[in-house]
């Protein structure tokens, strides 16, 4: 019987479980006759048993210990599933300057990074936030229709249809529709605290 065996036998005789015909005897690789004896319990224990580990024993335990504690957070797992997002679904919110938000998805990726995704109809002349700001995630503008402005760090780009902008965690930023029609985008948000923002 190897190492590991015999640990195994030693715990499950501790909690009274003991496989078929291993309670007579178990014969190690070298045929030394080990014997190992079953307790029997009545139906009440009148005093409590005192179970004592090796740190041999215990060692054995921790792969176990270990699939436990992964099954346990794995039944936690918070992320974001697949799927897909219908328009016409979407929540739709009018923003205090009467920019048009429908928000698409918002949550934590499987990798861990948080994203939120929502798609804006800004009016012409238009800002999202009075001024620029910075953050610790990043942001990505998907521009669908109109002209807008986007400011990173003090320099400008102006984005039409089909361009993407982009702003690396913690840079100043901000947009401003600069054309005579409404611009509608996506904005993408991954990285620490994106999944909070509002």
């Amino acid at each position: 019987m190897y190492c590991h065996d015999q640990h195994l036998l030693n715990l499950q005789k501790w909690s009274g479980i003991m496989p078929a015909g291993l309670n007579d005897s178990a014969q190690n690789a070298s045929g030394t006759d080990h014997r190992t004896r079953v307790p029997t319990y009545a139906a009440k224990i009148s005093e409590p048993e005192q179970m004592s580990l090796s740190r041999r024993e215990i060692c054995a335990l921790l792969p176990m210990l270990f699939q436990v504690t992964k099954k346990a957070v794995q039944g936690q797992d918070s992320s974001l599933s697949s799927g897909a997002f219908q328009f016409e679904q979407l929540p739709l919110h009018i923003a205090n300057n009467n920019a048009q938000i429908r928000n698409v998805m918002r949550g934590k990726l499987a990798t861990g990074e948080g994203i939120e995704v929502h798609e804006t109809t800004l009016p012409p002349a238009g800002t999202p936030t009075a001024t620029t700001h910075h953050h610790p995630h990043s942001e990505m503008w998907l521009v669908r229709e109109g002209t807008i402005e986007l400011t990173v760090n003090g320099k400008t780009y102006p984005l039409e249809p089909g361009s993407i902008g982009f702003a690396c965690s913690n840079d100043e930023h901000g947009i401003r529709n600069i054309g005579s029609t409404a611009a509608i985008y996506f904005l993408i948000a991954v990285g620490p605290g994106a999944e909070l923002q509002t």
